[in-house]
């Protein structure tokens, strides 16, 4: 009996000792970068572990912004926190969008944000792929990260706050790439990501064939590789967190801006194509109806505007080289614009003007039920312009979009039933 015990006495000590080792590394590692305090220049290159859910949320803990940018991958990459239109009051911003993030992945960090500080300044970028029912949850994405539970009321969590960044095997697998890797900076410090170097790109296929590709990996994400607004009930859940996020930002007094996202061309066609402008439209329909909802709600000095700068403009238009190694001047591909477009973005969204960047009055507008048809209509007939010089690069589109989509069965959202092909 007193060997048993001696034994599970040893077992826990050597537990104990791992455990204290791990936590010893992790410590000096700082594979999350939140041990020293945030770098007070935002623009100051770090290193970020591409656990970059679990890095965000912790990154957060320390820095506790007032201003926060929201989204996918198009904004990480994009808008700049440290942008000259946004209120000089708001000295602590900090770009916490992620790649892939649907709806409610944007609820709940922005949630993790409020608790942590008083949120005076949000922008949120909109992707149509976002409100797929079907859009599943990132692989990194964990609940437990969240420092609020589902219906945004802060909790305290020694594990979000010690013991994840310290003892976990997610952050020892952090720090061993940390320490194997050349530490070459990932984020500027403010969360927007670094671009990577993209050598001898080949931007013809970086451009269509990411157009392609957005249909088969986030207009229709495995495995079912279906999309739906709406679910066979009529319940649109991602409408619904977006309505909870905008309704507890109007109640905080918080100044949202919402904005679709400026993607080229290439994927307003691929939308086509397969099927699904129509739903694109009414995607549209449905924000400005809810806007308009929570807008009667709110003070006048408060309504929420919403932007959009898809479409076919002088910017989303931009035309292929007839080089293909010829860089994009404005995209890096068809869903992910550079830093020029999205300081131009923040500048119509701050109402901000820039001696260097002229010219914007007819980029992006606001919509509501009030123009939201003559705004579509008006799409349409820019649509018409663009393809007049496009038109061959749009057949070769076509073509790949109708290849990728042939072992897809289509999908009646209404009846949940296959159906005839929408091509």
């Amino acid at each position: 009996m007193k060997d048993a015990i001696k034994f599970i006495l040893v077992f826990k000590l050597c537990i104990l000792q791992v455990l204290l080792v791990i936590g010893a590394l992790n410590w000096f590692v700082d594979p999350y970068s939140v041990r020293r305090p945030p770098p007070e220049n935002p623009r100051q290159p770090i290193w970020m572990s591409k656990q970059l859910r679990m890095a965000k949320a912790l990154y957060v803990n320390e820095l506790n912004p007032k201003g926060i940018i929201i989204g996918a991958s198009t904004a990480q990459l994009a808008l700049d926190p440290s942008h000259p239109g946004w209120p000089n009051e708001i000295k602590s911003r900090y770009n916490l969008a992620l790649p892939g993030a649907n709806m409610y992945e944007n609820l709940r960090y922005y949630q993790h944000a409020r608790a942590n500080a008083p949120l005076q300044q949000v922008i949120l970028g909109l992707d149509f792929v976002a409100f797929n029912q079907f859009s599943p949850l990132s692989h990194d994405f964990k609940e437990w990260l969240i420092a609020t539970d589902r219906k945004g009321n802060a909790k305290q969590s020694f594990v979000l706050k010690t013991a994840v960044r310290l003892f976990s095997l997610d952050a020892l697998t952090a720090s061993q790439k940390k320490i194997f890797t050349k530490r070459k900076a990932t984020h500027w410090a403010n969360g927007r990501e670094i671009p990577e170097e993209t050598g001898k790109r080949h931007w013809h296929e970086a451009m269509l064939g990411s157009a392609s590709g957005f249909v088969t990996r986030l207009l229709l994400p495995p495995p079912s590789h279906r999309f739906c607004i709406e679910d066979a009930t009529g319940n649109d859940t991602a409408f619904d967190q977006l309505e909870t996020l905008l309704r507890t930002a109007a109640n905080d007094g918080t100044d949202i801006r919402l904005f679709i996202q400026p993607s080229h061309a290439f994927l307003l066609e691929s939308l086509r194509i397969s099927g699904y402008w129509n739903d694109y439209e009414n995607w549209e329909r449905k924000l400005v109806s809810l806007v308009a909802k929570i807008n009667k709600e709110t003070k006048p000095g408060k309504k929420i505007v919403l932007w959009d700068f898809s479409g076919y403009n002088a910017f989303t238009s931009e035309a292929l080289a007839v080089d293909s190694a010829t860089a994009m001047k404005w995209y890096w591909d068809s869903g992910h614009y550079k830093k020029d477009l999205g300081d131009r973005v923040q500048d119509r969204i701050f109402g901000f003007k820039h001696p260097d960047r002229i010219g914007l009055e007819n980029f992006g507008a606001t919509i509501d039920a009030n123009t939201i048809e003559s705004h579509l209509k008006t799409m349409e007939e820019k649509r018409k312009i663009y393809l007049e010089t496009n038109n061959k690069d749009i057949e070769e589109l076509e073509s790949r979009v109708k290849n990728a989509l042939k072992n897809i069965p289509p999908y009646d959202c209404q009846s949940s039933t296959p159906l005839k092909s929408r091509l």
